[in-house]
């Protein structure tokens, strides 16, 4: 009879444990309930931080899918003319839902307005890649890389120098952006 108390007990302490009725007693003056909220404002921190992960991996998994070779692409619509865009390894990637002769031409005409030396122009890969090379009036490197993503998508690369420099490129991006 003793034996079926005791486990009488300790069933019934366990489901007290497992329902945080259990309180011990404790010598810092916090109550309980504060442990278990503070347990639940972190549990909820954590639980948001997750799906902030999740959905940068989600984005990401999708602009790889979505494109063609090694570039990764920022997506969100913005007004019709930029896509997204991703500063990468000196890089700054734009997409514009735009026909690649319409985004090689206000390439051009930015090139030519601000003074830049073109060096090196070609097209490629049947005429989904297009490159302009050459040096800014401050003497750096650039490159002003297109390639067509689909008839209406185009990416925009741009670096400056050899490391890249990102406000430079975003520059250019936004006097190539103004054409359109």
């Amino acid at each position: 009879m003793g034996s079926g108390l005791a486990g009488t007990q300790i069933r019934r302490l366990h489901k007290r444990v497992e329902r945080s009725y259990f309180v011990i007693p404790r010598k810092d003056g916090i109550q309980d309930s504060e442990i278990r909220n503070g347990f639940s404002n972190l549990k909820e921190m954590l639980m948001n931080q997750r799906m902030k992960e999740f959905g940068i991996w989600v984005v990401l998994g999708s602009m790889i899918l979505l494109s063609t070779g090694c570039v990764v692409l920022g997506a969100g619509a913005v007004g019709g003319a930029a896509a997204g865009s991703v500063y990468m390894q000196g890089e700054l990637y734009h997409a514009y839902s735009i026909p690649i002769d319409k985004a090689w031409k206000a390439s051009e005409e930015v090139v030519a307005e601000k003074n830049m030396k073109v060096t090196r122009k070609y097209i490629e890969n049947m005429d989904r890649n297009r490159v302009i090379m050459g040096k800014t009036q401050d003497g750096k490197d650039f490159q002003i890389s297109l390639e067509a993503k689909a008839a209406d998508v185009t990416v925009i690369r741009v670096r400056i120098g050899t490391f890249g420099d990102e406000a430079y490129s975003q520059k250019i991006h936004d006097w190539i952006s103004q054409k359109f």
